[in-house]
């Protein structure tokens, strides 16, 4: 009888999830125009919330640096934000006296500056950002702010157990590949950077055919077209170097690795080979992140923090790169624990490479997988953000709808496929 009502209610929740209505996004089409100098630009119109976002993506990144220039990238974004602007000491003062924000970033494979303000203030959001992109010569003193404020991110940095780890499997796992270090890149090769160094990288990368400019809110296209053709049209084009990198790392046999270090906190750190982001396997290795580590419902949180409570912290992530990329899976626990967590973490990973998914926890994985990606997008801003990386990325201005189609068409099979191909072989860091 109990296995019977078992049966009954496994029925019952299947049923109710396929019968939930289908997530859809219901953006409204993004326009693409290529100005004369080459710089794309992307354009959305939603004129229900009274804002507007503003995202700047240059194609720079780990791959455009040398090696004995590595953070170079995310050194000058932080010295972007450092130059005067209007009659402002900077351009975070600027836009912030206008009720907005502004903020710069550096990725693996690009580099970012996005502006969050009303639609009132958009022609001023735009003049700012043509002023801190018309850079001529570095000035030396601000140079020396941002090369101090980026050496103290690096400290930091060093500081945070997780971020310690992830920087020792980066340089195991790519060896002789540009994503060997953080994108922050190293206090010795920043330190040795000058003023010229970041001038020539500037010159050579922030050039308008290697820049995507996306803006989603509360504004006309044909508005926008027209400022941004104002303030960017004198930038000129010029010739971008190749990106020849010819080591691509790959794992062929495990790799253990012992840490020792004084603490009452253990660490587990496991890292796969994973599929880059145009790679067919892409989607089905979303789907396995997902199962595996991402969130409380995921299999690893389940046997290792819920069913045994061994463990104060854990997850996985999945970072898909324009090049090669890695998955990892991380467990924070006792010393006395550590071994015992370990056990369940490679046997979950052996289980999800050897048992197929269930139909429901398939239905499940995907519903969730969509429904946090169009929570996502729920801002303008967010929805800049993805169109100018979908760009930047060569994935189209429609990615956002061919994203879920993609995650709803993966199946077991291809879990099942993408798990055996590509977690067999790892790197494991312990420290205790």
């Amino acid at each position: 009888m109990k296995r019977l009502f078992a049966i009954l209610c496994l029925v019952a929740v299947f049923s109710s999830v396929c019968a939930e209505p289908e997530l859809r996004l219901n953006l409204a089409p993004a326009t693409r125009l290529v100005l004369p100098n080459g710089l794309t630009l992307l354009v959305r119109e939603r004129h229900d919330i009274d804002n507007v976002g503003v995202y700047l993506m240059v194609g720079a990144g780990q791959l455009t640096e040398e090696e004995s220039q590595m953070g170079i990238t995310n050194l000058l974004q932080n010295y972007l934000l450092e130059v005067p602007v209007e009659n402002f000491h900077e351009g975070a003062t600027a836009i912030e006296s206008k009720g907005g924000m502004i903020a710069s970033s550096t990725g693996p494979d690009s580099a970012e500056i996005d502006e969050d303000v009303t639609s009132s203030e958009f022609p001023f959001a735009i003049k700012v950002l043509s002023d801190l992109t018309h850079q001529h010569q570095v000035d030396p003193r601000l140079f020396q702010n941002a090369k101090e404020n980026t050496l103290d991110e690096i400290r930091r940095t060093g500081e945070e157990s997780y971020q310690v780890l992830y920087s020792f499997f980066l340089q195991e796992f790519y060896s002789f590949h540009p994503y060997k270090v953080p994108v922050i890149g190293l206090a010795n090769t920043v330190k040795g950077l000058k003023p010229q160094d970041v001038n020539d990288y500037y010159q050579r990368y922030y050039v308008p055919n290697n820049m995507v400019l996306a803006v989603v809110g509360n504004i006309e296209t044909d508005r926008v077209i027209k400022l941004v053709s104002h303030y960017f049209s004198d930038m000129e084009k010029r010739p971008l170097r190749s990106k020849n990198i010819y080591y691509q790392p790959i794992l062929d046999e495990q790799k253990q690795i012992q840490l020792q270090e004084s603490g009452n906190i253990a660490w587990l750190f496991v890292g796969f080979s994973a599929p880059e982001l145009k790679n067919e396997d892409y989607p089905s290795m979303e789907v396995i992140n997902s199962i595996l580590g991402a969130g409380l419902s995921s299999r690893i949180w389940l046997s290792i923090r819920e069913k045994r409570g061994l463990s104060y912290e854990l997850g996985s992530q999945y970072s898909a790169r324009e090049g090669p990329s890695h998955f990892v899976i991380y467990v924070a626990t006792s010393p006395e624990n550590l071994r015992e967590s370990r056990t369940h973490l490679l046997k979950e990973v052996d289980r999800i490479r050897k048992e197929p998914l269930t139909p429901e926890e398939m239905e499940i994985t995907r519903r969730r997988l969509i429904g946090q990606f169009i929570l996502q997008l729920e801002t303008n801003l967010a929805q800049a953000k993805f169109l100018a990386w979908s760009e930047l990325m060569g994935l189209g201005t429609t990615y956002d709808e061919t994203y879920i189609h993609l995650i709803r068409t993966v199946t077991s099979a291809d879990v099942e496929r993408v798990a055996k191909k590509y977690l067999d072989d790892y790197i494991l860091i312990s420290v205790e």
